[in-house]
Parts: structure tokens; sequence; C-alpha cells
């Protein structure tokens, strides 16, 4: 709906360092955050400092973080189903017609000249 903010989610766990600056995953899907924060706890050592939380945000907040020297990079990730859809139609002939040009109706009287 109109005026409705668009949700981002992200956890501060998922960062990583790169070039010197810090770079933070922003989810479009919940359950990929959700996901990728499992993933990630899996894969680290035993939690030192508590679970991972996740944290909702608007597109409207992160905007605005993007002029702020000290806020973090954001890589934008695409919901997993959007990527798996991408992958089995696009470019598979799916989305596309080939359309033959109309010819060229041969009694078509030309047309006015402009006065």
């Amino acid at each position: 709906p109109m005026g409705q903010a668009l949700p981002l989610f992200a956890c501060t766990k998922l960062g990583r360092y790169v070039d010197g600056g810090l770079v933070m995953p922003l989810f479009m899907s919940h359950a990929d955050c959700a996901a990728a924060v499992e993933a990630a706890a899996n894969a680290d050592a035993p939690e030192s400092d508590g679970p991972a939380q996740i944290s909702a945000l608007s597109l409207q907040s992160v905007v605005d973080q993007l002029g702020d020297p000290s806020s973090p990079a954001f890589s934008f990730v695409a919901p997993s189903s959007s990527v798996e859809h991408n992958e089995r139609y696009v470019g598979k002939g799916v989305y596309m017609r080939r359309v033959e040009p109309e010819p060229e109706p041969e009694d078509v009287p030309p047309p006015l000249a402009a006065e």
C-alpha cells in the first residue's frame, strides 16, 4: 500500500570488512536473513557475545545512512525466490515472443502534405 515502508533485514554479525570498511548485507526477505544468520552461526565458533539479532530497517532509514561516512556500506541481497525465478525462466524463452513485423498495406493513400 501507498506510504508503507519497504522492510529490509540486517544482522551486524553478518557484516564483513572489505577494503578497510564495513559492508553490511541487507536482505529483502526475513527468511533469507535468518538462513544467513544460521549458516554464519554454524560456521563460526560458539558465540561469545550472545545470539545474533535480526534488525528490521526501512528503506528510508538506509537511504538516510548512505550519506553518513561513519555508517557501513550496504550490499543488497535479492530474495532467493526472485533469484530462483530468474535462473529458471529468464533467457529461456518464457518471457519472449517473436513478433513478425506487419506488412505495409499497398492500398493506403499517401499522407496529406502539410500546408
